[in-house]
């Protein structure tokens, strides 16, 4: 196992110098997560995938961040002031803060963690960033944040902006900009840092001494991610004590947990949704009828079923919690007359003549359980429905080659799509998903919907600071998109957590279930 190098201190010394002072009367020990896959990816500007998400948000923080009911909260900032036009964010600076190689936070450091994100075009923030025109540091505590143009979510978006070191990037900046060394070190002011790396393996994160919150009260001093790539393998881990978290399981161990001694189950319903996306251009599904007639067939307790209460009926394209607490109706239940009389006027009698692909990606259960509940119910009125399966990349290319080029032997008509949003927001969720502009491989309107009117009010949405008016117009546009029937509704996801009943300390985030904050944990007695 490689020993990481770059530490000031020696692990015995950092660990005595966490624990001195009175700062915690003893160490809390180790607490041990399984995960499915390794971060791949530890450099903060550079890392979008949402499993690494989940492992650097322990290390690096932002600006501001959402709560669990997607309220903004200061992080490292601890306040700020949005100009009338917003255009201008002006920052104030939490005083105080150190990176964990010494260096100050401040509003220069600021400045040139958003300008490296700018500059590199790859995390997850970049896609609010780009819409920055200027960055000044005003004073040691005060930023300045202007943009070329209004973008609403911009703040929501920055709890994905996170800051690090400009020493630890400069002072290796030959090492591919300070990326190669990013990716065996950390450099930030978060509650951890990253100890050792024995790559898929673990990861293990060790206490920041230093950090700005302390280390008043019970926390854990050591946390070890375990690649275990296996359910079973975690479950079996997870019942003997050699794990004290899992997040990777077979939806039917749930009950089996909830009823196993020394194992509790925390979580509950997210934001995600999981659609089966209609292809609008070209071929029979451009027909609305033929859309509508899909969703007819449709039948989402059939899916909450078959995922073992992993799912939920979906209650339209967008959840109450991203629209003031109240979802637009969703018109269509599972009505097969409906359907058919429907796919008659669309010149589908009984639905013959009618042929459908369904594409999923592979490997994913849920998907697979999806696209087999929708052929299952579509051959039942006499719908024929194919099930192809690739890999992501290659479908990608392919739906996208087709909505570039038109071409009848790229068109797949159903795509098995998961919906999340990563701003906690109905505009930056709908912008890419059914905004013209997000066709053509620019967002995730991968099956080429297009409404002028669906457009506009996109477009009036993102530019207005007023967040009750925003989510009238977002409701508008909501109720379009469902008379235009661009996607199956297929269901909301739930998120479960698995864990020891010793663990205390979790805070379940219906964003971002699976985004543990390591230092709420603690070992309960």
């Amino acid at each position: 196992m490689k020993r990481l190098v770059g530490f000031t201190l020696t692990l015995l010394a950092f660990v005595g110098a966490l624990f001195s002072g009175g700062a915690m009367a003893e160490p809390e020990g180790a607490l041990r997560v399984g995960v499915r896959t390794e971060a791949d990816i530890w450099d903060p500007h550079v890392a979008s995938d949402f499993s690494t998400v989940v492992q650097l948000r322990n290390v690096y923080e932002p600006l501001v961040d959402l709560t669990p009911d997607l309220r903004l909260e200061g992080v490292l900032a601890e306040s700020w002031e949005v100009s009338e036009d917003a255009l201008t964010y002006t920052f104030h600076l939490r005083p105080d803060v150190t990176f964990t190689d010494g260096t100050p936070f401040d509003a220069e450091s600021a400045k040139f963690s958003l300008e490296r994100l700018i500059e590199l075009q790859r995390s997850g923030a970049y896609l609010s960033l780009q819409h920055v025109d200027t960055i000044e540091a005003i004073d040691p505590l005060t930023l300045r944040v202007t943009l070329g143009e209004p973008f609403a979510p911009f703040l929501r978006s920055l709890w994905l902006a996170w800051m690090v070191s400009p020493t630890a990037v400069e002072e290796h900046d030959e090492e591919n900009g300070g990326r190669d060394w990013l990716e065996e070190n950390s450099a930030g002011t978060g509650p951890y840092v990253l100890a050792e790396r024995e790559r898929g393996e673990r990861i293990v994160l060790e206490a920041n001494p230093d950090y700005w919150r302390g280390w008043e009260g019970p926390h854990f001093a050591t946390i070890e991610l375990l690649t275990v790539p296996e359910a079973a393998t975690q479950r079996l881990m997870l019942e003997r004590g050699d794990l004290d978290i899992s997040l990777l399981y077979e939806p039917t161990y749930i009950d089996i947990y909830r009823d196993t001694d020394g194992i509790k189950v925390e979580g509950g319903p997210t934001l995600d949704q999981i659609f089966a996306r209609i292809q609008v251009m070209g071929g029979s599904t451009e027909d609305v009828r033929v859309r509508q007639a899909l969703n007819y067939l449709w039948d989402g307790q059939v899916f909450a079923d078959l995922m073992d209460g992993m799912a939920a009926p979906s209650p339209g394209p967008l959840v109450p919690e991203l629209l003031g607490g109240e979802a637009v109706p969703n018109p269509y239940s599972y009505d097969p007359e409906k359907a058919l009389e429907l796919l008659a006027e669309a010149g589908y009698p009984n639905g013959q003549g009618l042929q459908l692909r369904i594409w999923t990606h592979q490997p994913d259960p849920t998907k697979k359980v999806l696209a087999e509940a929708i052929q299952a119910l579509l051959a039942s009125a006499g719908v024929n429905a194919e099930i192809q399966t690739a890999e992501w990349p290659a479908i990608r290319k392919t739906v996208v080659d087709y909505s570039n080029t038109g071409d009848p032997a790229l068109r797949k008509e159903l795509m098995i799509f998961n919906i999340k949003t990563r701003y906690g927001d109905p505009r930056e969720l709908f912008l890419f998903l059914y905004h013209s502009d997000s066709m053509h491989g620019q967002g995730n309107n991968y099956m080429n919907y297009s409404n002028p009117e669906v457009d506009r009010l996109i477009d009036e949405a993102m530019v207005s600071a007023n967040e009750e008016e925003a989510i009238e117009l977002m409701r508008q546009a909501a109720e379009i998109v469902v008379r235009d029937a661009p996607d199956i509704f297929a269901g909301r996801m739930q998120a479960f957590v698995p864990m020891r009943e010793d663990v205390a300390g979790y805070v379940h985030r219906p964003m971002t279930a699976e985004l543990i904050h390591f230092y709420e944990l603690h070992r309960a007695p």
